[in-house]
């Protein structure tokens, strides 16, 4: 009968109503989770304690190196310098609510861009701080790259870093070359002495760079050279923990300027 036909319209209208909402109701949570995911701040201490199972750090640093964090409302973006597959540098003004009394200054982000998947963009997110706690090891040099904090509640997660005006060595050394204003032998011979003054910092560190190139160093207000990147740089051990060589697991090494013992058997030192 009609009537009949009325009612089973009315429950198969019923449990369609009952599924729709049940699959909102589910998308709703899982976007509140993820929500409250992003707006925990970083848990820098336990992230510490897993780099140092993995060999990344020395077992005796305390966790009292940690990277400051940041309130969102103090950065500024200005200006996009660069950007990679996964994340993007921007040129910021930060208004440190710590300390009022210090004046707005210029200083350089890293985030993450929104991957096409949420773990891709998790995953880019953990190499970002964990590039920000291996920074925080390092007491500060005038030529390395200087880490003032990090933005990890909410998103983009956010690495602030100190501003280099003139940008990274590699490309101002070609500009000016190109240009016929090329830097003087005195003033390249000035650059191989800050870089290596660099590098030695983080030596002393017991940390290997792994990427030194003209690229990934800066220059500064006074064209003075500030090796940058190496937040991502491993700890100079053997496979007991004990010596002065690391051992590469990646297998990707640039051949044309490694050292032997790295091409041969993956082992770098501060020498390599």
């Amino acid at each position: 009968t009609s009537d009949d036909n009325d009612t089973t319209l009315y429950m198969i209208g019923a449990v369609l109503a009952v599924l729709v909402l049940g699959a909102i109701t589910v998308f709703l949570v899982v976007r509140y989770q993820r929500y409250q995911r992003s707006m925990m701040v970083t848990d820098f201490q336990a992230q510490l304690a897993q780099m140092q199972e993995e060999g990344l750090v020395d077992v005796d640093i305390s966790g009292d190196r940690v990277p400051r964090e940041l309130k969102r409302g103090w950065l500024m973006f200005i200006d996009r310098l660069g950007q990679g597959q996964f994340g993007e540098v921007w040129k910021g003004l930060l208004s440190d609510g710590d300390n009022p009394s210090i004046p707005e200054y210029m200083v350089a982000a890293k985030t993450v861009k929104e991957a096409d998947t949420n773990e891709t963009t998790v995953a880019c997110e953990v190499e970002l701080m964990k590039e920000a706690l291996l920074m925080a090891q390092v007491e500060p040099h005038p030529h390395l790259v200087s880490i003032i904090g990090v933005i990890t509640r909410g998103r983009p997660k956010t690495l602030v870093l100190s501003f280099c005006e003139h940008g990274e060595l590699g490309g101002t050394l070609k500009k000016r070359a190109a240009d016929g204003d090329a830097f003087d032998l005195g003033t390249k011979y000035r650059f191989c002495g800050e870089i290596a003054a660099g590098m030695r910092h983080l030596g002393e560190h017991n940390f290997i760079h792994r990427d030194l190139a003209a690229r990934n160093v800066l220059l500064g207000s006074g064209m003075v050279c500030k090796v940058a990147d190496f937040g991502l740089s491993r700890r100079v051990q053997t496979e007991d923990n004990t010596g002065d060589y690391y051992r590469s697991t990646s297998g990707v090494l640039p051949v044309r300027w490694t050292a032997p013992e790295g091409l041969t058997s993956q082992k770098f030192s501060a020498a390599s």
